[in-house]
């Protein structure tokens, strides 16, 4: 059941059984399944039904140092969350990334890949997704080596990526979750005796407010907001909870990313066919080579991957056919893109063939070819978010984001790279095209590499871990200093290790939902 708090004629008081705070990808999912085990939840988001730019202004950071991109292109309000603009990557990360790496100080999560692949399945299934192994497709087997694994990750249909739009029969129902829309966390509740949350008040743009009593609560507000808001009730009062959770905002991370080389080839085709889209039913399939876990100890690197990017040298129908389908995942249909994607008929027709005969996708002709090396960035604690003395609307302090990019992050990016190259010259690739680096590998550093950026994973300023010293949730999600208070978010992954977060994000809310229930649910 979906309500528009500021349609309310007054204030409202509620009461749940589980009060989620985010209606995007992790509230949602969240949502789902706790309504569906007959629990009474109640959602909180702070958007309407799609994206609307006076509701972006809450997303306003204050930058200490770099600027983030994640904080200002990668987050969204509304129904549905940053899965509105969601690339749909799902890939889950190797087993031997939650694990502790000496080398580089790194203790693992607190909890296995045993404990969350079961999961998968239910992912798939909710996205739809052909299942499967995540090396392989059945009709491209790419060259692989002992410090290279060709991976291939799996994204949902466009009008799937928005996961409202998954969930639209779940959340509709009348005996599904209630979400309350333009529903503005703007301040809670603290029972100071034993530091549990009472309620959370939301407003909405008019005034109206609705007042959320729960036996638990979950912050799902994406990486960036539920750290805004979890430092912003620790810091309530005398500060006691703020001080008993040192970790809060810090170890703050991200996937670094460059283009690093231009492959030049004088047949695209070979390529085209090597690292094209693949379709397998209703899912596309997406290559990349993922440095292996037996390749960052040999080399002594972090995790990471490479992948071969193309952009048109003209617009084409291809722009067309994006823009018409980003616009179904926004739920806004964009019926001037789609009369454009006719005007240009070869493009059209050629896309058609390939799908039909290769199960591929056709890249525009001409296109520039690019290898993006993309690494994760080693969580420091230095790296962090904090609040601001300047306030929202009403009344929150702003995110104060301190992030840096360091020497040593940096060196990674053509670390990767060198050891991609010899692989790409000895599995014979170079026969279907050379790598022409931009600037010479041993002089790579953030000043000579012009394309250098985040790429909207944020991770690490709510981390996971075994004791309160050092990590904020413990390994059920629970925040240590707030026992009633759980986080779903990418800020509670301890490391970003070498892969898209969103699956890992899915999996570790679903064993958040089994917990819960454990929990709630009378026996």
């Amino acid at each position: 059941m979906i309500r528009d708090l500021a349609a309310e004629s007054a204030d409202l008081a509620l009461d749940a059984d589980v009060g989620i705070i985010g209606g995007g990808i992790a509230g949602l999912v969240l949502a789902a399944r706790l309504a569906d085990a007959g629990l009474r939840v109640i959602v909180l988001e702070s958007g309407g039904r799609t994206e609307r730019e006076e509701v972006e202004a809450l997303n306003v950071v204050e930058f200490a140092a770099t600027p983030y991109e994640g904080a200002t292109k990668g987050r969204a309000r509304g129904l549905g969350g940053t899965s509105t603009k969601w690339g749909g990557a799902l890939l889950p990360f190797f087993p031997e990334d939650l694990e502790p790496r000496p080398a580089f100080g790194l203790a693992g999560w607190p909890v296995t890949f045993a404990d969350l692949a079961p999961y998968i399945v239910e992912v798939e299934r909710l996205f739809r997704l052909e299942p499967g192994p995540y090396e392989h497709v059945r009709f491209a087997r790419p060259p692989e080596s002992a410090d290279f694994v060709a991976r291939y990750a799996k994204w949902p249909r466009f009008a799937l990526r928005n996961v409202a739009a998954a969930l639209r029969q779940q959340i509709g129902a009348a005996d599904g979750p209630e979400i309350w829309l333009n529903a503005t966390a703007s301040s809670f509740a603290l029972d100071r005796e034993n530091a549990r949350l009472r309620a959370v008040t939301a407003t909405a743009p008019g005034g109206n407010t609705a007042t959320l009593t729960a036996r638990r609560f979950v912050l799902c507000a994406g990486a960036i907001e539920s750290t805004r808001l979890l430092l912003w009730l620790l810091a309530s009062g005398d500060g006691r909870l703020l001080r008993d959770s040192p970790a809060s905002g810090r170890w703050f991370h991200d996937h670094l990313s460059a283009a690093l080389a231009e492959i030049e080839t004088a047949d695209p085709t070979q390529l085209n066919h090597l690292a094209a889209f693949v379709f397998q039913g209703g899912t596309m399939r997406s290559l990349r080579y993922e440095l292996s876990p037996t390749g960052q100890r040999r080399h002594g690197l972090v995790s990471g991957f490479c992948h071969i990017g193309f952009t048109p040298l003209h617009r084409s129908g291809f722009d067309d056919i994006r823009a018409f389908m980003q616009s179904l995942q926004r739920r806004r249909v964009d019926l001037a893109a789609l009369g454009r994607i006719a005007l240009d008929s070869s493009y059209l027709t050629k896309v058609a063939w390939w799908r039909a005969v290769h199960r591929k996708l056709y890249w525009p002709r001409p296109s520039r070819l690019d290898l993006h090396v993309v690494v994760e960035q080693l969580p420091q604690a230095t790296n962090r978010i904090g609040l601001s003395d300047r306030r929202d609307r009403y009344g929150v302090p702003l995110a104060k984001l301190d992030w840096r990019v360091s020497d040593a992050d940096v060196a990674m990016l053509p670390g990767l790279a060198r050891q991609f190259a010899e692989f790409w010259r000895d599995s014979g690739l170079d026969e279907m095209g050379n790598l022409r680096w931009h600037a010479p590998l041993s002089e790579t550093t953030a000043d000579s590499i012009s394309n250098l950026s985040d790429i909207y994973h944020p991770s690490g300023s709510t981390r996971m871990g075994s004791a309160p010293t050092a990590s904020v949730v413990d390994p059920d999600l629970s925040v240590w200093c707030a026992p009633n208070l759980s986080i779903a978010a990418t800020s509670v992954f301890p490391t970003i290790a070498g892969a898209n977060p969103t699956m890992m994000l899915l999996l570790l809310t679903l064993r958040l939902a089994d917990h819960l229930l454990t929990q709630l649910r009378p026996p």
